[in-house]
């Protein structure tokens, strides 16, 4: 999928995250600090961190958006063999970017508030990439390749219908009432 579409995912996870957040009143759970720290960050911030990590996975694509912008991380990358959709779009890839970036915040380079939003965006990058028809290997270093079986390609139609209903599911979400005003 283009930058586009992963970045409007991104977005859209992040509000779908807050929004379940809010309506269940979630963050007073056994994970309630966490959702705490999602539902208080700045919302600009939660966003641009989740399109940054919904972008950060295609590093491993030498023409991606990300990658054209940080060239030499994407080419040492690829001397390190690593092929797209391949370490990058896993389970293991996730578990190492969460381990560098918390490394970043512990640092005190990015706020906790980034933390869990570039992780937001990672994951929502690995489930829109698992509607493409190639999958994913979710599992890696296992080669089976997970998807959600339908078709869709970069620059197609079928890409472009799943950034307007991505879109139109934003609008949606960002001028709705919550759920729990909506039943009272």
């Amino acid at each position: 999928m283009s930058h586009h579409t992963h970045s409007a995912f991104g977005v859209l996870f992040a509000v779908i995250t807050i929004k379940v957040i809010t309506s269940f009143d979630l963050y007073n759970n056994f994970l309630g600090e966490y959702l705490l720290i999602i539902y208080q960050t700045n919302k600009i911030s939660l966003y641009s961190g989740a399109i940054l990590g919904a972008l950060i996975p295609d590093i491993d694509h030498i023409n991606s958006h990300i990658a054209n912008k940080f060239k030499p991380l994407s080419w040492f990358i690829k001397l390190l063999g690593i092929k797209h959709r391949g370490i990058t779009h896993s389970l293991l890839g996730l578990i190492l970017f969460s381990l560098l970036v918390k490394k970043l915040f512990y640092l005190d380079w990015i706020s906790q508030g980034w933390y869990y939003s570039l992780i937001l965006g990672y994951i929502s990058h690995l489930i829109a990439d698992m509607f493409n028809s190639t999958g994913l290997p979710i599992l890696f270093p296992l080669k089976y390749r997970f998807k959600f079986g339908f078709n869709i390609t970069t620059g197609s139609w079928q890409e472009n219908l799943f950034f307007s209903i991505v879109i139109a599911c934003l609008f949606i979400l960002l001028f709705q009432k919550p759920i729990h005003s909506i039943l009272l």
